[in-house]
């Protein structure tokens, strides 16, 4: 019995400083990243001189890549600091104006809803709404990305309020990163390629 017990005790310590360490390191993590975030700084560009369609491929019919939780994961990830790095980019624009209920009105939105059509609400110096979705890829600037249904329609009923904010060669640490607008109704600028339907089983055609 005072084997076991003892095993026990050694089992609970060793679990205790695994815990202990994770903690450690999540806490350290998190500091690093609230570092960056105070550091980074986004620089606009121009936006691609050739049209090109708002699409994130999948991969070909004759070899559709297998999209794994991994993937989604870091696709999320990255997504989530793009988002954080405008964030606090237009907290600091806005701070400029000099004016705390100007302040007040930036919200980071899609961290409570994300079905808005957009992620960060912010404010112009002249007091006007804008509606910001960011777009974040860690590939070059005419890469294609997906917008969806909800995001087409905001922009359509926000008009030039509305804004994507398309971050691009987005890499981890890196203290600098580049990004360009599109403004207003995204439908009216480019061309929109459906890349996904929905099937309702019970809605068959006449022929079948």
């Amino acid at each position: 019995m005072w084997v076991i017990k003892l095993i026990g005790n050694e089992y609970l310590k060793i679990i205790n400083e695994l815990n202990a360490k994770s903690s450690t390191d999540t806490l350290k993590k998190q500091k690093d990243y609230e570092n960056w975030l105070d550091k980074v700084k986004l620089i606009e560009t121009d936006p691609p001189e050739k049209k090109y369609i708002l699409k994130k491929k999948r991969g070909s019919i004759k070899g559709i890549k297998k999209i794994t939780l991994k993937d989604l994961e870091h696709d999320k990830e990255i997504g989530d600091a793009g988002e954080d790095a405008v964030y606090r980019q237009e907290l600091r624009i806005v701070e400029k104006y000099r004016n705390e209920k100007f302040l007040e009105r930036v919200e980071h939105v899609s961290k409570d809803n994300d079905t808005l059509g957009y992620d960060i609400k912010s404010v112009t110096e002249n007091g006007d709404d804008k509606y910001i979705e960011v777009k974040t890829t860690t590939q070059g600037k005419n890469t294609s990305f997906e917008i969806s249904k909800g995001e087409i329609n905001c922009s359509k009923e926000k008009g030039i309020k509305y804004y994507i904010y398309r971050v691009y060669e987005f890499k981890p640490k890196k203290e600098q990163l580049n990004y360009f607008k599109i403004i207003g109704d995204v439908s009216e600028q480019y061309n929109l390629k459906p890349i996904q339907c929905s099937c309702d089983p019970t809605d068959k055609k006449n022929n079948h």
